[in-house]
């Protein structure tokens, strides 16, 4: 089963412009324009919406860094999603996206926008920041005009914590940029843009109430030269431990923690899934994949991510009578569960 979403006609393509517009419109993904040299960057800067099972929808900024259509984003926009919509508001075309490739631990994703040619694109520029600089945190809205922050580099080398909106893991990053200022949530996966308009970095974690992504004072993006590192690698399929290549693999299903028994509770399942054919329904609860054993969402998700698409695993669940039942699955494609 190949779970890379394409985008197959024009009406499709409206149909994804007016889903992402209604979305990110909804939710107040506009901002006032503040007034900064950022060059051509922000032509090259998208809008991103990762739709969730269960049907929430997970909404930030991406960066096409080739005329052909790759874009780089947050992993944190994507992982978990069945279909990812990308809005280009300099040219005001939609598209459903392919993922090229995740790599959670430095919270990124390549995504291929297919059948495309000519877009805005920017390069990545792998120079070193120095603390003081000034730089632009630049993230999409529908308006087809760039969100902007303001901020200063106060650190480098900084490590950070990323809250992955389709379950409870949180990522701890490392060799990020820290930033004084905030980044709205919206504008993560976005451009670092320096005084002279280069990408310098993506834009990572944004500052927030204390707890959560940074505080209202800080935050953080990925400096550009791992970026690269982490692009190239998806696009040669250099073996990297950190990647997933084309997402990973794929179970289908909508879980939340369950604390008796221990595991992962099903919400939902995806049609056409390995779960639905496995004969997982809402109410079981997953309790180990291969060798591991489940015990959380956090869990469940490091055990998918440890196979690759096409792996035969068992799949072992208790159903709501607490009886036990297993299954031998073969996992696909995907970027969720």
């Amino acid at each position: 089963m190949d779970r890379r979403a394409r985008l197959r006609s024009p009406a499709a393509i409206a149909a994804a412009a007016l889903l992402l517009a209604a979305v990110l419109g909804a939710t107040g993904f506009l901002l006032e324009r503040a007034s900064t040299t950022i060059g051509g960057a922000a032509a090259a800067v998208v809008a991103v919406a990762g739709d969730l099972v269960g049907g929430a929808i997970v909404h930030g900024s991406g960066v096409l860094i080739t005329p052909s259509g790759d874009v780089v984003t947050s992993y944190h926009n994507v992982g978990g999603a069945l279909t990812i919509h990308v809005l280009v508001p300099s040219t005001s075309s939609g598209y459903v996206a392919a993922v090229a490739g995740l790599d959670p631990t430095d919270d990124l994703a390549l995504l291929q926008l297919e059948n495309v040619s000519g877009l805005p694109s920017v390069s990545l520029d792998a120079r070193a920041l120095s603390v003081n600089d000034h730089v632009t945190a630049v993230g999409a809205n529908t308006s087809g005009s760039p969100l902007e922050a303001q901020l200063a580099v106060s650190k480098l080398n900084q490590s950070a914590t990323a809250l992955h909106p389709s379950s409870t893991n949180a990522q701890n990053l490392t060799g990020l940029v820290q930033l004084s200022g905030q980044i709205p949530a919206s504008a993560c996966g976005g451009a670092l843009v320096d005084a002279g308009g280069d990408v310098v970095g993506i834009d990572t974690v944004g500052g927030g109430p204390p707890g959560q992504q940074g505080s209202a004072d800080v935050a953080f993006a990925t400096p550009a030269a791992l970026v690269a590192t982490i692009v190239h690698d998806i696009l040669t399929g250099t073996p990297d431990p950190r990647i997933l290549q084309g997402g990973g693999a794929f179970l289908g299903v909508d879980v939340h923690d369950s604390l008796s028994p221990p595991g992962a509770a099903v919400a939902g399942i995806e049609a056409g899934s390995p779960a639905q054919a496995a004969g997982i329904t809402p109410g079981d609860v997953v309790v180990a994949l291969g060798s591991t054993p489940v015990d959380s969402v956090a869990s469940l998700h490091d055990a998918v991510q440890r196979h690759h698409p096409g792996d035969r695993v068992t799949v072992v669940w208790l159903d709501p009578t607490g009886a036990r039942r297993a299954a031998t699955v073969v996992l696909v494609a995907g970027s969720a569960f």
